[in-house]
């Protein structure tokens, strides 16, 4: 960060910090609400939020990365100190309430609605729905772990990862500016839990805290399955799902249904 070619992006960043700051007010609302379970913490847990929140806008590749810059003049202006070890916030953000978290992009969320800043796409509000692998390791493991054998050769070893459901929401753009692209919420995936019953939970919790945040969800074929369908619809969403491979029985269901009613004529906006 003290680089040359680093000193556009600090500028940069010290922008969007004073933008954010402004808007949302950042570190009085949304990073204060943050607490975790340490009984006595030295380190206040907004330090290590605003950390990673630097890291992650400033692209770094990992929290080594972060913990080489400690002693930039400008983690001193933005944190009061220097940044803490890289162990120490892995420990912190482990012992996070993710009730915290979930309740600081609710908030940024209705600033942004309130602002006029996510607006439909094509008509509709849309959410993308889908499962992402963060990490996997052959050695180390801990109880939420997933398993899986994994055959090298003649060889089979056992690798522990882990997976979280995640649901984006996906507005449309405003005149001269590039669409918003908001992170409502995520659910781990547990073992002996297959990816559709994860998505589920984070929708049943999501629904309910942002009712009308969205009316369509996007998902790929690993979701065209009848208990998926059956609860979107029982809470009043649309569902756009890949049909592929053999599991066709929605779309037979669908096709029948059309046979069955006649067709209407009309215009419809695109």
């Amino acid at each position: 960060m003290e680089t040359p070619p680093g000193k556009e992006g600090l500028t940069i960043l010290r922008r969007l910090l004073a933008y954010s700051e402004k808007v949302f007010q950042l570190s009085k609302t949304v990073i204060a609400g943050v607490v975790d379970r340490r009984p006595q913490p030295r380190i206040p847990t907004a330090i290590i939020v605003k950390s990673v929140a630097v890291l992650f806008w400033a692209r770094m590749g990992s929290l080594n990365a972060l913990e080489q810059t400690a002693h930039s003049g400008f983690f001193q202006s933005w944190l009061g100190q220097s940044v803490c070890s890289a162990d120490s916030i892995g420990r912190v953000h482990a012992l996070m309430d993710a009730e915290g978290l979930r309740r600081g992009i609710h908030y940024i969320y209705d600033r942004l609605k309130r602002n006029k800043a996510l607006p439909d796409n094509r008509g509709m509000a849309i959410a993308a729905l889908d499962g992402h692998e963060s990490h996997a390791s052959y050695l180390r493991h801990c109880p939420g772990c997933l398993e899986r054998t994994i055959h090298t050769g003649k060889t089979e070893r056992t690798q522990f990862y882990h997976r979280q459901v995640t649901l984006m929401l996906l507005p449309g753009a405003r005149p001269g500016c590039k669409p918003i692209r908001l992170l409502l919420d995520h659910e781990p995936q547990r073992p002996g839990e297959d990816e559709v019953a994860t998505a589920l939970r984070l929708l049943e919790r999501v629904i309910g805290s942002y009712p009308r945040a969205f009316d369509l969800v996007l998902a790929d074929a690993l979701y065209s399955t009848a208990p998926f369908f059956n609860f979107l619809l029982a809470h009043g969403k649309h569902a756009l799902v890949v049909l592929k491979d053999e599991r066709r029985h929605l779309y037979q269901d669908a096709a029948g249904l059309f046979a069955c009613v006649p067709s209407q004529e009309g215009t419809f906006r695109c």
